[in-house]
């Protein structure tokens, strides 16, 4: 007879994590995604759903270059692979548009890194987040400040005409 007790305890610990990671990942509302080498995904929580529009399931009969404008999928690999812009296989934050199941074009920033099993490539995961909200936000501020300093034109040319006619 063997004693497994201390394999039972370890199984559980680690379900249990697992259990713990895969509800974070869920959880954010930034859009995460994983694919294989070949570009396949594996992984896509509920943000990353809402964002490109498709369900887990289905996105396992796209690629990953589907989600980019022709040529961004392969520009990314290459910024994640070239060591002069940073850690090697790590992206930092960087503006990109990717395209939704309905061929909508959305602003978003991602970094992204590249998975290494035994100092190979395994896979590549990113984090996207909408940058909709945040550029209208960007927009009425702009043009909330180019109202402001319309007013103030207005206020100083009120001011002139008043002086002038005061002389």
């Amino acid at each position: 007879f063997r004693d497994i007790t201390r394999v039972k305890i370890l199984e559980k610990m680690y379900s249990g994590m697992r259990e713990l990671i895969d509800n974070v990942v869920q959880s954010s509302v930034s859009g995460i995604m994983a694919a294989d080498r070949r570009g396949n995904i594996i992984l896509m929580n509920r943000a990353a759903e809402k964002l490109f529009g498709y369900t887990s399931e289905e996105a396992d009969q796209v690629n990953i270059e589907d989600f980019y404008p022709e040529g961004v999928a392969r520009e990314i690999m290459r910024k994640l692979r070239d060591p002069s812009l940073g850690e090697k296989g790590k992206l930092p934050i960087t503006k990109v548009n990717i395209r939704t199941r309905h061929g909508e074009e959305i602003p978003v920033e991602m970094t992204a890194a590249i998975i290494y099993e035994d100092d190979k490539e395994s896979a590549t995961a990113a984090i996207f987040n909408d940058l909709r909200e945040k550029l209208a936000v960007e927009k009425k501020l702009k043009e909330a400040q180019g109202q402001v300093i319309q007013s103030e034109k207005m206020a100083s040319l009120g001011r002139l005409a008043a002086g002038v006619a005061h002389e």
